[in-house]
């Protein structure tokens, strides 16, 4: 294998977790936050230029301290989302974005990405868990009705789907 090859290999699993899949994650937070915040979306521009700093730069330095940069940024974002919504799905959500900005600073100082991309899978996972999963816990509960904000069904935010029988 030569080594352009071997390069390629080893940017693949950065490339996607911290370039394309944080990106639009950051992207979504800012948007979210934008009305409030209006340097938010700097973290998204931070964070894409890490990424393309990935693909064309060829040390490595500089895309590791553009992604440390933006992981955080996402850790100051979810600071702002705590501050005005204090939830159970919010706090996951950091812990997350916490554990990505842990993952980009150890690879920063080097270490291998074998060691690093653990940290980078808990990130992914407490924010699916913390978006998707946590809310849709209480919609059916009694706790629901006391936080209806937990539960787009109940505020009319979402449509809840019908269930058919085929």
């Amino acid at each position: 294998m030569d080594a352009l090859t071997q390069n390629w290999i080893l940017v693949h699993g950065p490339l996607m977790i911290s370039g394309f899949l944080v990106t639009i994650i950051c992207l979504e937070r800012a948007v979210a936050l934008a009305s409030r915040y209006q340097w938010s979306i700097v973290v998204a521009l931070i964070n894409a230029a890490g990424a393309a700093a990935l693909l064309l730069v060829q040390d490595a330095i500089p895309a590791k301290l553009l992604l440390t940069a933006g992981s955080l940024g996402l850790v100051l974002l979810s600071g702002c989302m705590m501050r005005l919504h204090p939830s159970r799905d919010v706090n996951i959500m950091t812990a997350g974005a916490v554990s990505w900005l842990v993952g980009n600073s150890l690879w920063l100082r080097g270490h291998p990405i074998y060691q690093v991309v653990h940290w980078w899978t808990a990130f992914l996972l407490l924010t699916i868990v913390g978006s998707r999963f946590v809310p849709q816990l209480f919609c059916h509960s009694e706790v629901s009705s006391q936080h209806d904000c937990l539960c787009p069904y109940r505020t009319g935010a979402v449509e809840r789907p019908q269930r058919t029988l085929d």
